[in-house]
């Protein structure tokens, strides 16, 4: 298989720990078969999936018969029939949309924040999917105004209120994932410096990690670096998680940071996640410049140890009213 390289670096895509990568420029010229037949061979070594019997047996039907593909569309339902068996649930073909620049500013979504009694803070994390238009369109996000908007709704608020805050409630019940970085970053007033979470491949091995610096977050795992304004030092008070069958991906992903960044002042309450626990990676197809795919390649670790492999984070306490649970309890921590 030709060696991949890196096309650009834009975070994280979609669902966390994703880059976009191309395969290597000579394979501009490549016919539809090789191409595919290059990316066969990506599957089965970097697909998370690579060693299901289902992937195994699609494998070795591919090796049997040999297709002419003479157009990209001849080739798409095959292609999207490996990536979904090797990937699994979380892999998907992806295509970049020309109209991004036109949406409305309510095409995003941004964090809430209400004050409750008792020094209680309720604060709300949604989805950030919706960069994803941007970053198909190989767009820098970290440079719109949303994105930052994100982010200073919340950091805002911490700084010019801290010292009245006695607890939070981090609502990740509607989080149904995205990019982790500008969750990370609103919200890293909940972590000391240091390692948030590892991710492992399909044999448990350890293929990088995020960690929380003074003023950068840093992904070992495609040597990314994003830098931002001095972070606000670790809160110490008690933490409330609030989650449900809707919380995914990168919201399963924040959830297992800050529970393991505050083990001994922190549940969470609510509802089993959605089972979207696994890291991506992004490719571009050169053999359709619009198109990309999605693949996952990785577990989460949290830094107690546990991996989740496609699995719910199961609450601490299960229940139908996850709000007024978790303000229960933090009132009497808070005593």
């Amino acid at each position: 298989m030709k060696k991949l390289v890196k096309l650009f670096i834009l975070f994280f895509l979609l669902f966390p720990f994703i880059k976009i990568d191309a395969f290597a420029e000579e394979q501009n010229e490549q016919s539809l078969n090789e191409f595919y037949a290059d990316f066969m061979e990506l599957l089965n070594t970097e697909a998370i999936h690579k060693d299901s019997q289902e992937w195994k047996e699609f494998y070795t039907n591919y090796q049997k018969i040999n297709k002419n593909y003479t157009s990209f569309s001849s080739l798409y339902f095959d292609l999207y029939d490996a990536v979904k068996i090797a990937g699994g649930k979380h892999s998907q073909l992806l295509r970049a949309d020309a109209g991004f620049e036109n949406r409305k500013a309510d095409f995003y979504e941004y964090p809430t924040i209400e004050e409750l009694d008792n020094g209680i803070i309720h604060i709300t994390i949604p989805n950030t999917k919706n960069y994803l238009s941007a970053v198909l369109n190989r767009k820098d996000i970290t440079q719109l105004e949303e994105y930052q908007r994100y982010i200073n709704t919340v950091l805002d608020y911490i700084r010019n209120n801290k010292d009245k805050i006695k607890g939070f409630i981090i609502d990740l019940r509607n989080n149904t994932g995205g990019f982790p970085f500008p969750m990370i970053r609103a919200t890293n007033f909940l972590f000391n410096e240091g390692k948030l979470i590892e991710i492992v491949n399909a044999n448990e091995e350890n293929i990088g990690y995020i960690e929380l610096q003074k003023d950068s977050l840093v992904d070992t795992i495609e040597n990314e670096v994003e830098f931002y304004d001095k972070r606000i030092e670790k809160i110490d008070v008690p933490v409330a998680i609030l989650t449900s069958k809707n919380t995914g991906s990168a919201g399963e992903f924040l959830c297992l940071m800050i529970k393991d960044a505050n083990t001994n002042s922190s549940k969470i309450f609510g509802k089993n996640t959605a089972k979207y626990t696994s890291a991506n990676r992004m490719y571009h197809l050169p053999i359709e410049d619009n198109y990309y795919v999605n693949l996952t390649v990785g577990y989460p670790k949290s830094i107690t140890g546990k991996i989740y492999k496609e699995e719910p984070i199961e609450p601490d306490v299960e229940t139908e009213t996850p709000l007024e649970d978790a303000v229960e309890w933090l009132n009497e921590m808070i005593k």
